[in-house]
């Protein structure tokens, strides 16, 4: 899980530096592509983490019981 985390950080940081400075000419369409898609990255790293937390709670619960 937390490999599946860091992979997903390492690809949003880079699809920000690409749109910052891109690395070619995009067309208007491909710079809204690439828009949409680190979006849905960011969403998904949002619900992970959402989800992880909860997970780490109820799995690795420190309980004598």
């Amino acid at each position: 899980m937390f490999e599946f985390k860091s992979l997903l950080e390492e690809i949003i940081e880079d699809n920000d530096l690409e749109m910052l400075t891109p690395s070619k000419d995009y067309t208007h369409d491909q710079q809204l592509y690439m828009e949409a898609y680190n979006q849905a990255l960011k969403d998904i790293h949002s619900e992970f983490e959402q989800y992880y937390q909860e997970f780490m709670k109820k799995y690795h619960s420190f309980s004598l019981n």
